[in-house]
């Protein structure tokens, strides 16, 4: 709803104002979910709108057009949210067909996270390692970060190997927008499963196979229990 590229400046922006040193394409991609060379396209642009301004070999730093543009572009990205929000509201999926999914994911994404540990490349580590850190910072903004969570689940599934399974999975999370509902019950609710993403994210980076499955088991009865209090909540 609200468009890719207006995301990624808004991420650079971010990440840049938040650290407040000069940042180059090399260190931002470390941060955000996107390749070296995208950043690096971006970054001209920006400078060349006046919202950047290089600062030796540093790196760039913003400037104060930047920061106002960055103020607009989160505003853009709340108001984006809210109409998520309600469109969610009226065209909610039933609580059965959401436990339907999950039961389901809970089975699929047992085994993935299992395959993927013993295939995992560092470079798939540090992809999930960015999605991570970037749907903890839309979470403390008080935003969904329900791409991201797509994103981690669907790349575990990717990096299992097992292209049946991928496909079954990416159907499940995507199909009317479903992974957006487990996100918002969570913004409902208050609660985050950032953590859990870290937990399932270390037990890979050990290479136990195992605690990563029974870590992700965990974590999708969470968002059960989730669902379940959503619907016992929204019914009284």
């Amino acid at each position: 709803m609200f468009d890719a590229d207006l995301k990624l400046e808004y991420e650079i922006l971010y990440q840049i104002s938040k650290n407040n040193l000069p940042m180059g394409a090399s260190l931002l991609s470390l941060k955000i979910d996107a390749s070296q060379a995208t950043i690096g396209r971006k970054l001209q642009e920006l400078e060349h709108k006046n919202f950047l301004k290089k600062e030796s070999n540093k790196g760039r730093i913003i400037t104060s057009e930047g920061k106002k543009y960055l103020k607009k572009l989160k505003n853009d990205i709340i108001k984006s949210q809210n109409v998520k929000e309600l469109i969610k509201d009226s065209n909610s999926f039933s609580k059965k067909r959401l436990l339907d999914i999950l039961m389901v994911r809970k089975i699929l994404e047992r085994e993935t996270v299992r395959m993927a540990t013993k295939r995992i490349t560092k470079t798939q580590l540090r992809r999930l390692k960015k999605i991570i850190n970037l749907q903890e910072i839309k979470v403390s903004q008080d935003l969904l970060g329900d791409e991201e969570d797509l994103k981690f689940h669907s790349l575990l599934a990717r990096i299992s190997g097992n292209k049946v399974m991928e496909q079954i999975l990416t159907l499940i999370l995507t199909q009317n927008g479903v992974y957006s509902e487990f996100s918002y019950i969570r913004k409902k609710l208050h609660t985050s499963i950032v953590k859990d993403h870290k937990g399932i994210l270390n037990a890979i980076e050990k290479g136990d196979a195992e605690l990563a499955a029974n870590l992700m088991v965990s974590h999708i009865d969470k968002i059960i229990d989730d669902v379940n209090k959503y619907f016992e909540e929204k019914n009284d």
